[in-house]
This record gives structure tokens, C-alpha cells and sequence, in this order.
């Protein structure tokens, strides 16, 4: 009877424990979400380096406190259940552990809220160290030069809004979802020349933010009025900008993407979007348009300026002012698409690079080693009916490689030729003992094109292999089983321009990704893509959500046109295999078109 009663106190008591230690993991993860909560609030703050308020910190703190303390709790009250060790040894390991793990997530959040350094207060002047006829004469050159450029700024915005609304009505009609590369040109065309007006309106900005600086109360004034006024000419403009491509997902990545050849770095863009709604550089410029207010009418009457140019600066500061303010952007918006962003960009990496791995194992793994069919001997033999401009289409069997690619020809490639090709297309020419070009592109990449390839020979194609953009010899490249030649139909001029973008991508990562919307990594496709689009015209097709250019579809585009009026390429040759020989012989065009057809795991 006893024993009964006492059994079902212990049970009693048991669920009441259970139900307790529930209560309390439940209060406990409130807490340390509550505390969680307001920490990513502090993170989030306009001024995020400003102390917190003592009202901030205890209610950070109190939530903190009660989930240590209910994990503490919560671990004696969970002795039956709990199956991690309980030794003294454990909890003195789990506590540094659980600080090391809250300084590793604290150093992080840390890391990707920090606002990007404002430009205001990273720029020098030395205002102070000019004479008054030095700052005279500064003042100015620099207003006449403001002018011009104010001009140009707002002759780029009617541009820049024009060709937006062209290229959206070109996707539009023609249901595309990417730039064609002359779009992608002229988009860049027009962002490096507002990143030179930009440029031009920073170095007045820097110059005369140090206007304080100057005794003369004239010469301040007018110091001032030509440093607000550069700088409400760039806000606005940068404001514009990108009001114009924030919400255009395909723009805006290619006004990211880095381009050697324009001399854009990596995430301008972005970059450009953040410090045009820089907390401090807007808090900064508020306050210097409330002194321009309160200061303007003594400029005026002190005449600090000729009639017409202060009429000028008022004109311009107040329109510039007006049109920032049109296209504000909500800074608490801004500050969290900086962070997702920057989050997005840190576990871009890591998977990209582990991508990138795989790619290279799978891409170099060969299922059976046995010679391959073409041998240098029949490369030698059909060399001079190459010509430069050529397109290749290549195939090595049994790489693993080849059951990830769509179609039978899985390799693309552009035989430019030797170097007296490229003097006979007008691309080099003879300095002395040396060869150079006119052409920067050509100039910067000769040193590389004119070095042996590992085989000892000279370069004379160019491919995009997993090492990236690269110059190999053709008997290097055209070692494999099988390969067909197409010529474009174009004059040597066109051709002469294919080669020269061609040779301006060399040097690129190859592109993992197969994204065909950047250019800043290629694939080997998207080389000749680059190199013959608006000159030749290759439809892209959607593969994995993505267009892309499959090798095999050059010879499809090929076969679909052949014998009509809208026929690019011509036949040139295609190198077969002969079935049980191991070997290879030249056969015809007819062969070629039913070799596109042919299954991708087509092997012998």
C-alpha cells in the first residue's frame, strides 16, 4: 500500500519535473530570442558606431541573463533525460565553447553590418595651404570645369534613360532575358563615362570640403558653393542611376560584373548604391544644405560671384537637391539588402570554389586511356586549309565530362592564326625586331600570344579549358577524336574585329556556372559567342534555368540554315572516326549534320 502510494507520488512528481523543465526550456529560448532580437536591433542602428543607451544594454542584458540561467537550470533538471556527458570537466569545455561560438557569430554580424566608409569624411583638402590668389584661380577653373561637367552629367541621364528604355523594348519584342554583348557594350560605355564625370565631381568634392578652412569670408562662400554644388550634381546623378537599375536584376549584375578592359572593378554598382545612401554621407549633406540656406542670402548680397554664375550654383544646387530627394531611397531598405547581400557573397565563395573543384576532377577524368583518333601527322595535313576566324568543334571520348554536356560536340574553340594572319587582318604590325598593335587589347596580350605553348609551337587558337582563356597551339587542340571546321561568312574586317574581342577576353576564369548574362568568367561557347555576336547571331537556349550556348547547337545552327538566304557558315571539314580502326579520316558535310544528332555518350 505504501509502496503503491509512494510510486504514484514519484510519478506525480516525475511529470510535474517533465512539465517544469518544458516551462522552463520554453522561457528559455524566449529569452535568448528576445535578446537575439534586440542585438540584430543595435546592429541595425542609422549610426551604428554611436554607444548604445543604458536603456538599450539592460534590455539586451536581462533576456541574455535569464536564458544563461535557464540553460543552467535546464541542464540539473534534465538528468534522465539528457544523454551528453554531465562531468565538471564537460561544463567547464561547453562554457568556452558557447562564448568562442558567440564571438565567432558576434565578429560576423559585426562584419556585414559595418556601413561602408562614408566619402566625406575619407577625403583630404588643402584649402588651407593655398594663397589667395592660388584659391582664386582654383575656384575659378574648378566652376568652369563644373559647368561642363553638370552639362555632360545631365546629357548622360537623358542618354543612359533613353538606351534603358530601347534595350527593355528589344527584350521585350523578342522575349529575352539577357543582354546581346553590343547591349552589354553600350550599357558599360555609358557607366564608365559617368564613372569619369563621378571621378571629376570627387575631386571637387574632396578639394573643397575643407572650406571651413579658409578666413576669408568671400572666398569661403564661394569655396562652398562649388563643393555643394559638385556634390549635389554627383548625389543626383548616382541617385538617378540607380533608381534607373536597382530594381533591374540583369543590369545591375552587369554593372557589377568586373571588366579588366573598362577598367571596372568588381560590384561598382553596388558600391556606387551603398555610398549614394551612406547614412553619414546624407546626414553630412543635410546639414550642408541647411547651412547653404541660412548662408545664401549673405552670398548674395556680398555678390561672392558674378551675377550669372551665382545664378548658375543657385539654379544648380536647388534642382540637384530637389531631384535627390525625388529618388530617396528608405536607408533601412538599403542597410538590409547590404547585409543579405553581403551574406549572399560569403557563402557565394566557398560553393563556387568547391564547384569549381568538381568541375576540374570531372572535366579531367578519362574513363579508358587509349590514344586519340586525330594524330599530329593528319592536324599537319589539314593546317593550311585553316583560316583565321575559323570556328573548331571538338570531341575526346570517354571524359566523364562529356555525360554532363548536352549533344555529341561538347568543345568549342577559335583558330586565330599565326602572326603573319594577324598582320595580314591589320591587328599587328612590324616595329623594328619587335611586333606591336594600335589596338590596346591586341598590344597588352601579345607577350602572351607570341610565347610557345607547352608543346613547343607557336599559339594560334584561343579556348576557354578550365584553366581559363587561354592561347594554345592547334595541334594541341585539335588533338582529339573528332573535329569539324565552320568558317563564318564574313569579310576579313569582320573577322579581323572577332579576333580583337577574343583576344580581349584572354586571360578570364572559365565560368563554372555557365552564366552566358556575365562576361567576367567564360565558358568555351560563350568565347565564341562573345567574339562573333552582332556579327554572326547564335540563339541562346534555356538549359537548367539558365541561357546558354551548347557546342552542338553551332552545328545545329549551321544545319538549320544551310542553303537559305540566312546561312553564316560554311563547311570546311570534319574529321571522323573510322568505326574499330582507332583512327580518323576527313569525311563530308552530310556526315557532320547526322554527327549533331548523334547520342552524347556516343563512345568507342
Amino acid at each position: 500500500m505504501v509502496g503503491s502510494v509512494t510510486t504514484s507520488h514519484l510519478v506525480v512528481l516525475r511529470s510535474r519535473s517533465i512539465e517544469h523543465g518544458k516551462r522552463t526550456a520554453m522561457g528559455m529560448v524566449a529569452c535568448a530570442l528576445l535578446a537575439c532580437c534586440l542585438l540584430i536591433g543595435l546592429a541595425l542602428r542609422g549610426d551604428l558606431l554611436a554607444t548604445p543607451s543604458p536603456l538599450e544594454i539592460w534590455a539586451w542584458l536581462l533576456p541574455a541573463v535569464g536564458s544563461v540561467v535557464g540553460s543552467v537550470v535546464l541542464w540539473y533538471r534534465s538528468n534522465e533525460r539528457l544523454t551528453l556527458p554531465r562531468s565538471r570537466w564537460w561544463m567547464l569545455l561547453w562554457v568556452p565553447l558557447c562564448f568562442f561560438g558567440t564571438f565567432l557569430f558576434g565578429f560576423y554580424a559585426g562584419r556585414v553590418t559595418t556601413p561602408p566608409p562614408s566619402l566625406v569624411d575619407l577625403v583630404p583638402s588643402n584649402l588651407a595651404e593655398l594663397s589667395p590668389e592660388q584659391l582664386n584661380e582654383q575656384v575659378r577653373s574648378d566652376l568652369t570645369r563644373l559647368k561642363a561637367v553638370a552639362v555632360s552629367v545631365d546629357e548622360l541621364v537623358r542618354k543612359n534613360s533613353a538606351l534603358r528604355e530601347d534595350i527593355q523594348k528589344k527584350l521585350t519584342a523578342e522575349k529575352r532575358q539577357y543582354f546581346l554583348p553590343e547591349e552589354e557594350n553600350d550599357l558599360k560605355a555609358q557607366f564608365m563615362s559617368y564613372l569619369a564625370y563621378r571621378a571629376a565631381l570627387l575631386r571637387m568634392v574632396a578639394t573643397y570640403s575643407g572650406f571651413a578652412s579658409v578666413t576669408d569670408a568671400s572666398a569661403r562662400g564661394r569655396c562652398f558653393l562649388v563643393g555643394f554644388g559638385a556634390g549635389t550634381t554627383l548625389f543626383e546623378a548616382s541617385r538617378r542611376l540607380i533608381h534607373d537599375y536597382r530594381d533591374d536584376p540583369v543590369a545591375r549584375k552587369k554593372l557589377n560584373e568586373a571588366d579588366v578592359n573598362w577598367g571596372i572593378p568588381a560590384g561598382m554598382f553596388d558600391r556606387i548604391h551603398d555610398n549614394a545612401n551612406n547614412e553619414r554621407n546624407v546626414e553630412v549633406c543635410d546639414e550642408m544644405a541647411a547651412y547653404y540656406q541660412t548662408r545664401y542670402p549673405e552670398w548674395q548680397d556680398a555678390k561672392v560671384f558674378t551675377d550669372d554664375d551665382q545664378k548658375w550654383l543657385q539654379a544648380r544646387i536647388e534642382q540637384s537637391l530637389k531631384n535627390m530627394h525625388a529618388h530617396a531611397v528608405n536607408p533601412s531598405k538599403v542597410r538590409f539588402e547590404r547585409i543579405l547581400r553581403r551574406v549572399k557573397e560569403d557563402t557565394y565563395s566557398p560553393v563556387y570554389a568547391s564547384q569549381s573543384l568538381v568541375s576540374i576532377w570531372i572535366g579531367d577524368t578519362r574513363l579508358m586511356r587509349r590514344p586519340l583518333f586525330i594524330s599530329h601527322a593528319q592536324i599537319a595535313e589539314i593546317k593550311p586549309k585553316l583560316q583565321a576566324g575559323d570556328i573548331i568543334l571538338e570531341r575526346r571520348n570517354w571524359f566523364l565530362s562529356n555525360s554532363f554536356l548536352p549533344g555529341f560536340w561538347p568543345h568549342a574553340a577559335l583558330y586565330v592564326g599565326d602572326i603573319n594572319d594577324l598582320e595580314r587582318l591589320g591587328l599587328v604590325r612590324r616595329d623594328g625586331a619587335t611586333w606591336t598593335s594600335d589596338e590596346a587589347v591586341i598590344r597588352d596580350r601579345l607577350p602572351a600570344y607570341l610565347k610557345k605553348s607547352h608543346d613547343g609551337r607557336a599559339h594560334d587558337v584561343i579556348e576557354s579549358v578550365s584553366e581559363g582563356v587561354i592561347f594554345n597551339s592547334v595541334f594541341e587542340s585539335l588533338h582529339a577524336d573528332y573535329v569539324a571546321i565552320l568558317r563564318p561568312r564574313l569579310t576579313d574586317k569582320q573577322k579581323a574585329e572577332a579576333i580583337r574581342r577574343a583576344f580581349s577576353h584572354q586571360g578570364k576564369p572559365y565560368d563554372f556556372e555557365f552564366d552566358f548574362a556575365t562576361a567576367d568568367k567564360l565558358v568555351c561557347t560563350e568565347l565564341v559567342y562573345r567574339s562573333y555576336e552582332g556579327l554572326l547571331h547564335f540563339d541562346l537556349v534555356r538549359i537548367m534555368g539558365r541561357h546558354t550556348l551548347p557546342a552542338v547547337e553551332i552545328g545545329r545552327t549551321f544545319e538549320r540554315q544551310q542553303g537559305t538566304a540566312k546561312q553564316q557558315l560554311d563547311f570546311v571539314l570534319f574529321l571522323d572516326a573510322v568505326p574499330g580502326e582507332g583512327s580518323c579520316r576527313e569525311t563530308d558535310v552530310v556526315t557532320f549534320i547526322k554527327s549533331c544528332a548523334r547520342p552524347r555518350g556516343f563512345n568507342e
